[in-house]
């Protein structure tokens, strides 16, 4: 239990850095991608708790530091 609750303040620390990071480099656009990548972040665990989805150390390592880099990048090197 101790492994998992590491891990997941861990995914807490580098989504808030990353988050930081966007809102200082990118400003209201930051502000703006950072909200709704938690939002969907959390949408996407909302629908694995709802669909019984386990996920392993590693699958607690990857949705939310990974997903949300992701779509970071995507953001700011692929604009619509």
């Amino acid at each position: 239990m101790e492994a998992i609750s590491t891990s997941l303040k861990a995914g807490l620390i580098g989504i808030a850095l990353v988050m930081l990071f966007m809102i200082f480099v990118y400003r209201l656009p930051g502000l703006a991608a950072s909200l709704a990548l938690f939002m969907y972040v959390g949408l996407e665990m909302v629908l694995m708790q709802a669909f019984e989805v386990t996920l392993t150390l590693p699958g607690i390592r990857y949705y939310p530091v990974h997903r949300y880099g992701g779509g970071c990048q995507c953001y700011y090197l692929y604009p619509h």
